[in-house]
């Protein structure tokens, strides 16, 4: 007896994978996958808009620059010196030191050398520390530091009349200025010459 096979009526080129291909149309997308891919879109979105900008935004600077070459101002416009913030631990009043500055009429903050300043006040023998600050738009802040004084000390020039001197803790010497007569009389003197009294 013969044996028959059955005849397989399927091609090898019909097992192909183009076979598990569904003939179903595509399912719509999820929320999250629609996200996802706006979020993709928005990051190449906002990165073109940026170089974009950067590269605009360096024309312009390069334009302006073009135009107008000179010093840049960053502070803006600037107001005269119109008041002086002081600060001090002794007696000298502010005229005085506003004699001492002599801030120029029309004078900015920024027109004036602040160590200029801190030098011409310190070089009186009164005051041992000046520190000078700028408080925009228009304020000149001052504080300094005087000297202590310890004792008086009675000089007389050749053929002169006594003047009464200041001896600081630091050994200084210095006239005094306002200074009131309670404080002085209240201070230890010295005199060389009995005679000046």
């Amino acid at each position: 007896m013969a044996i028959t096979r059955k005849k397989n009526h399927k091609s090898n080129s019909d097992r192909s994978w183009r076979n598990l291909v569904s003939d179903k149309r595509r399912r719509p997308m999820s929320s999250v996958a629609w996200r996802r891919s706006f979020l993709g879109v928005g990051k190449v979105l906002l990165i073109i808009a940026l170089l974009g900008g950067s590269g605009y935004g360096i024309w312009l600077v390069r334009e302006h620059f073009q135009r107008n070459p000179g010093p840049v101002d960053l502070t803006g416009p600037a107001l005269p010196v119109d008041s002086v913030k002081y600060a001090t631990d002794g007696v000298l009043s502010l005229n005085s030191i506003k004699r001492m500055l002599q801030i120029p009429e029309n004078a900015t903050l920024m027109d004036l050398e602040l160590k200029d300043i801190r030098s011409k006040l310190e070089r009186d023998p009164q005051i041992a520390f000046a520190r000078v600050r700028r408080r925009f738009p228009s304020t000149l802040q001052v504080e300094i530091t005087e000297h202590k004084p310890l004792y008086r000390l009675f000089i007389r020039a050749k053929k002169g009349i006594p003047e009464m001197w200041l001896v600081s803790g630091t050994g200084g010497i210095y006239k005094g200025k306002e200074l009131l007569n309670s404080t002085l009389h209240s201070l230890p003197y010295l005199v060389p010459d009995p005679d000046l009294l």
